[in-house]
């Protein structure tokens, strides 16, 4: 019993992988394999478990963490933007003075070199050797003047060149608007056949101006002190002038050379007004793409004709304005109260100063000069294309449209800016139109020089709107020949008495939209080509 014993307890004691050695056997018992597989099996249940655990937790941590990460961000920048934008509006006027030796990024004669123009505080760029614009410029010689500018020609590096230059009469208001223009020729890509281009521009001394005039006689622009701060911008040549100063001087002989009749001349002069309209009211989708823009000051004043006589061009954007963003970066409550404090500096009793006012630089709100006569830069904040600048009453008061008048249009609208331009672009189509067949533009219609209280009084209470009977009388040097012009003229007059009737309506809805204006004359134009041709 005892030896049965021991023999057994050896063989349990050797049992497993101690037997396996010491017989040199490579196979596995039965039962030691059973014992295996079993523990796998249940090490291999137990990983899927852990698995169907964690896996999902650490899939729900990523998620709220990136969801966390992704709010952050745009809280970030959105507070970031929201204060850049409030810094805009409501922060306070720094002054500084800049050496045009080291030259501020203003001093650059070239748009693309550029980086003040789209920030809030000037930085300092590269110039070619210290030397500024104005010192390119020569021969300079005055063209014309109206309520927002003084236009000049000029010889650019042997290229002629238009100069273009704000009044110096409030040099702050001038300066505010010389950078509005340059930012949104800048950010927005305006590069078409009927905008006016910007070559350069610069801030100068007016003394640093009156060098490069060669007349005997300047401007009156030019007899402000020398110290005082002008702001230009270098534009296409335009040896024609405006549309206003072609009907002022009547300008006819010459510019219809070209085409067969003066009839036909309007309608490409009018072709071309509404397709640069369009462009501005149209925004563009995409990565380089640009937003809507409403011009607020559409007149013959910014109506140029190009150098080849047919062309016509549209410019002075100092007062463009795009859709206010959504969500508005402040309460709107806050947005009418910055509105209003921006009126009282830059509303439209600020347009006309008193020279002697402006005896030193110094004395003008946001500029300097140290005791290096270095050039001073206007440094307030640049505001965002949103803000209506200078109020609503920017333009000339016969353009302006009733609702602008009686000031009942609320002034964060684009779609209404956008509806007061169609009523401008009537008017400006009206007058060209009248101008075209031998009528005075202003037989039957509101002076230039009216103020807002009369034009107000005509065309709110009245109901007074400019006469389509435009074949009532005509000039001789309009009758080129009466078989052909005579039924021609008539047929744009009726055209356009149906059309301009809609973009003079009194209800701002109810006025046509840039787009619809400008399939209309599409359409009609195709009309009369194909009738001329048969």
């Amino acid at each position: 019993m005892d030896t049965n014993g021991h023999v057994s307890q050896e063989i349990s004691a050797s049992f497993g992988p101690e037997i396996l050695i010491r017989k040199g056997s490579n196979s596995i018992p039965n039962d030691f394999q059973e014992i295996s597989d079993s523990n796998l099996v249940h090490n291999h249940l137990n990983g899927l478990q852990i698995l169907s655990i964690f896996v999902p937790a650490a899939i729900m941590i990523g998620i709220i963490a990136i969801f966390l990460l992704t709010k952050c961000t745009v809280s970030n920048s959105f507070s970031r933007k929201r204060s850049e934008w409030t810094f805009c509006i409501t922060s306070t006027q720094s002054k500084v003075a800049i050496n045009p030796s080291s030259a501020a990024s203003t001093r650059s004669t070239n748009l693309q070199d550029s980086q003040s123009f789209s920030s809030s505080q000037i930085t300092r760029s590269k110039v070619q050797h210290g030397k500024m614009l104005i010192h390119k410029l020569e021969n300079l010689k005055f063209q014309s003047k109206n309520k927002h500018s003084d236009n000049f020609t000029a010889k650019c590096e042997e290229e002629s060149v238009n100069l273009r230059l704000l009044p110096p009469a409030n040099s702050s208001r001038s300066l505010m608007l010389w950078k509005r223009l340059v930012n949104i020729h800048e950010r927005c890509v305006l590069r078409h056949s009927n905008l006016n281009g910007i070559k350069a521009a610069d801030v100068c001394l007016l003394g640093e101006l009156r060098q490069c005039n060669s007349e005997d006689r300047p401007s009156p622009s030019l007899w402000f002190p020398p110290n005082t701060v002008c702001a230009f911008t270098v534009e296409e040549f335009h040896p024609w002038g405006s549309f206003a100063d072609i009907i002022l001087q009547n300008s006819l002989m010459g510019l219809f050379t070209s085409l067969s009749s003066p009839s036909k001349f309007a309608l490409s002069v009018i072709r071309d007004i509404v397709n640069g309209v369009t462009f501005l009211h149209t925004d563009m989708a995409g990565t380089r793409g640009r937003p809507a823009l409403a011009h607020r000051n559409i007149c013959l004043e910014n109506i140029y004709l190009k150098a080849d006589g047919i062309t016509v061009c549209i410019g002075g954007l100092e007062y463009g304005l795009s859709a206010l963003p959504s969500p508005p970066p402040l309460p709107m409550e806050q947005l009418l109260l910055a509105y209003e404090t921006h009126l009282l500096e830059f509303g439209p009793e600020s347009i006309h100063q008193d020279p002697s006012a402006l005896s030193s630089t110094s004395e003008s709100p946001g500029l300097s000069i140290d005791e290096d006569n270095r050039i001073p830069i206007a440094t307030d904040p640049l505001f965002p294309d949103w803000w209506p600048v200078c109020g609503l009453q920017v333009g000339l008061p016969v353009y302006m449209a009733p609702e602008i008048l009686e000031k009942s249009m609320f002034p964060f609208c684009f779609e209404s800016h956008r509806r007061a331009d169609i009523y401008a672009l009537g008017i400006a189509i009206w007058e060209i139109l009248a101008w075209a067949v031998g009528t005075s533009p202003y037989r039957e219609w509101i002076p230039r020089d009216s103020d807002v209280k009369t034009v107000k009084r005509l065309v709110c209470y009245r109901e007074l709107r400019p006469s389509m009977n435009l074949l009532e009388e005509t000039s001789d040097p309009m009758e080129t020949d009466e078989n052909s012009e005579v039924p021609m003229r008539k047929r744009i007059c009726e055209f356009f008495a149906a059309l301009l009737s809609e973009c003079w309506s009194r209800d701002p809805e109810a006025r046509l939209s840039s787009l619809r204006i400008k399939k209309d004359l599409a359409k009609f134009h195709l009309e009369v080509s194909t009738k001329n041709q048969t």
